[in-house]
């Protein structure tokens, strides 16, 4: 993580701090451009597709990628605002409750999966 990445972390300039908050969000599910461009978003708000870019260093039509899988996640939103695109984060929490959800799934099939194994 650059040092332009590590100040979005909730205004922190600590790449450490950085490394660990990404780190999670990737063993929480996202990709490492996935959490980039998350907590660029959650740094800068509302931002264009081109604010991004400049935010975490990707080539655009990654960044545009990545927005999508964030949004079929229900991590993004996107809007228009004076004809131009706009994303914004979700709430960190919808993160959690999307982990949440997937321990009760693997809860769920856990018996199945124990019968596989034995």
């Amino acid at each position: 993580m650059t040092t332009r990445e590590a100040r979005f972390i909730n205004g922190e300039a600590s790449g450490r701090l950085g490394e660990r908050v990404k780190d999670t969000l990737i063993s929480a599910g996202l990709t490492p451009n996935e959490a980039d461009v998350y907590l660029a978003l959650l740094g800068n708000g509302r931002s264009s597709a081109s604010d991004i870019v400049n935010a975490v260093g990707m080539h655009r039509t990654s960044v545009y990628s990545t927005l999508a899988r964030l949004e079929s996640k229900g991590m993004v939103s996107s809007l228009l605002v004076d004809g131009m695109r706009r994303f914004v984060p979700v709430h960190p929490r919808k993160l959690h409750q999307n982990v949440v959800e997937q321990v009760v799934h693997i809860e769920q099939l856990l018996p199945s999966l124990e019968r596989l194994h034995d």
